[in-house]
């Protein structure tokens, strides 16, 4: 029997996308994002370097032509920070920035264009400084990253639906000198655990996955374990496997001990049928998402060596079928889903039940005032 990963996680409401801006974006937000689960499988787009290049190659002669375009900066910066050149996409973020200046203050858009400058140039600083060394004794960029950020939530707060806040809270844990909490820890202060709150966490934490550079960060992956350590003990348990996973191939916390990262994750759960089982399903939705990633990775590649682009080309996605993202297999997690639903079906018999002794109380209440109005009247 198969269970829907999307019945299966639906408490846990769609997933954001992280703090970069630039066409895709918009392309992301407009198509829906993936679940939890998928996130930590990598079950999401992921575009190949050619794609940039040519990207790159086409903005930057489109800016020479029309320099007073705003949004072809982002997407010129945002494409040399994909391809790891962060010197250059902060140069074009810095050249918006001067256009931006020059720009009187009624021209359309020029707002928006202000707050996606220091969102994108906030973040162009950090991934620079992991990049160039992760030295903590240097947090030249991190400073420069959390100042240009603050002023991207004040110029719109609500943007990416707040998610730049969870980045800027990186940030500033990675700052903070006197901190011996991981990421996850230290987040979680800052919620006070409450439910909501810690729900938009998530959320926004795995954003920094989709769309940011998160993808192989063990600290992301730590505190996106950690917030969902306590009421989704079965996913926390598959984020820690990733986080295994990435340990493994060597990939290393930027503040902690590899060790103080695997002790951090605290999972709610000690059936070791369910763990194993959940550690099954995760090699074979990791595998079937390193299947998908290549699959449409050679159908990209080719069109791209062709000379096509999905920014220019309408029919560049024309023979590519979609795949369906795979269902969950798992007996234990159908149990623990049924279960769900169970509980969910005799709070609502509860509420019912209730529901009908209010009404006739208030019946009987009226019939009784019926009663003794007549009983008056004739008396």
């Amino acid at each position: 029997m198969r269970f829907s990963i999307l019945l299966l996680l639906s408490a846990l409401g769609c997933v954001a996308i992280a703090c970069i801006w630039d066409r895709d974006t918009l392309a992301a937000e407009a198509k829906g994002l993936p679940e939890v689960v998928r996130v930590v499988t990598g079950r999401f787009d992921r575009n190949p370097a050619l794609y940039y290049e040519m990207r790159a190659s086409r903005v930057e002669e489109h800016i020479s032509r029309e320099p007073r375009r705003f949004d072809l900066y982002d997407d010129l910066a945002v494409a040399y920070d994909r391809l790891g050149e962060s010197d250059k996409a902060i140069e074009w973020m810095e050249r918006k920035e001067q256009v931006l200046k020059e720009a009187p203050d009624g021209v359309p858009g020029k707002k928006d264009a202000l707050y996606k400058f220091y969102a994108n140039i906030g973040t162009f600083y950090a991934h620079r400084w992991i990049r160039d060394s992760g030295d903590l004794e240097q947090p030249g960029d991190l400073e420069a990253a959390q100042a240009a950020l603050t002023k991207a939530i004040e110029i719109n707060p609500d943007a990416h639906f707040g998610r730049e806040v969870f980045q800027l809270w990186a940030i500033e844990w990675l700052l903070d000198a006197e901190t011996e909490d991981t990421l996850g820890e230290w987040i979680g202060d800052r919620l006070h655990h409450r439910r909501t709150e810690v729900q938009e966490a998530i959320e926004g934490i795995s954003g920094l996955i989709v769309l940011g550079n998160a993808w192989e960060s063990v600290d992301i992956f730590q505190a996106l374990a950690y917030l969902l350590g306590n009421d989704h003990a079965t996913l926390a348990h598959i984020a820690s496997l990733r986080i295994q996973e990435l340990l493994e191939s060597g990939r290393k916390p930027l503040k902690h001990a590899e060790s103080d990262i695997v002790e951090s994750i605290h999972i709610a759960m000690t059936d070791e049928d369910i763990l194993r089982n959940a550690e099954q399903e995760f090699r074979r939705l990791r595998a079937e998402a390193e299947r998908y990633h290549e699959r449409r990775t050679e159908f990209m590649v080719a069109r791209l060596r062709e000379g096509r682009h999905p920014d220019t080309d309408p029919r560049f996605w024309e023979g590519w079928v979609e795949p369906e993202p795979p269902e969950i297999h798992d007996a234990s997690l159908i149990v623990r889903a049924r279960q769900y639903s169970s509980e969910m079906a005799g709070v609502a018999l509860v509420v019912g039940i209730l529901a009908i002794l209010a009404i006739g109380v208030i019946l009987l209440r009226r019939a009784l005032l019926t009663i003794v109005g007549g009983w008056r009247r004739d008396h």
